[in-house]
């Protein structure tokens, strides 16, 4: 089968990275809407998610990390999983992945602290990625905020975490 609808190239990933790096949702929506309309929709899917990668070894949720994707982008991702049933269950899988590339191993929410995209992080923990995930050398993604001094977005991870810390202390006292 032909992929040539995908974003003007035969490539679903490349389609999708196209969309993210032209900020356009409604190619984006396109290219996810066209690879649940293959036969094999499960299996591209997941391919074009959780394994393709670009020249740096970036997977798509890595690269909507990095260029700071809104909200809408990463819904439109997991909902398109949503759209398959035996791939609903990998929505959190897909938010907390971890990058294969770089000696960091950095998850996406790393990687929006460390760019100081603000509303990507506050995105990614509306979608419950997780705020003390460790990158391959042990770090959390507020210590990755706070190395490139990215103080809002120092600001709005360590309000989860202890918003958080806050729940579990509680929670013996209900």
């Amino acid at each position: 089968m032909s992929y040539n609808r995908y974003n003007g190239t035969d490539s679903p990933f490349i389609g999708l990275v196209r969309a993210v790096e032209e900020n356009d949702l409604i190619g984006l929506n396109s290219v996810l809407n066209t690879i649940n309309q293959d036969p094999e929709s499960s299996s591209l899917l997941w391919q074009t998610l959780f394994e393709d990668k670009d020249s740096k070894g970036w997977n798509i949720v890595h690269i909507m990390a990095i260029r700071g994707c809104s909200k809408e982008f990463w819904e439109a991702i997991l909902n398109s999983l949503s759209r398959t049933t035996d791939l609903r269950d990998k929505r959190l899988k897909l938010i907390n992945l971890p990058a294969v590339s770089g000696y960091l191993r950095p998850f996406p929410l790393h990687l929006a602290a460390w760019n100081g995209h603000t509303g990507t992080v506050q995105a990614l923990l509306e979608l419950k990625a997780h705020v003390n995930a460790l990158n391959a050398n042990g770090e959390k993604p507020v210590q990755k905020a706070e190395e490139k001094e990215q103080w809002e977005c120092v600001k709005i991870l360590q309000k989860v975490q202890d918003d958080s810390l806050d729940r579990k202390k509680n929670y013996g006292n209900v």
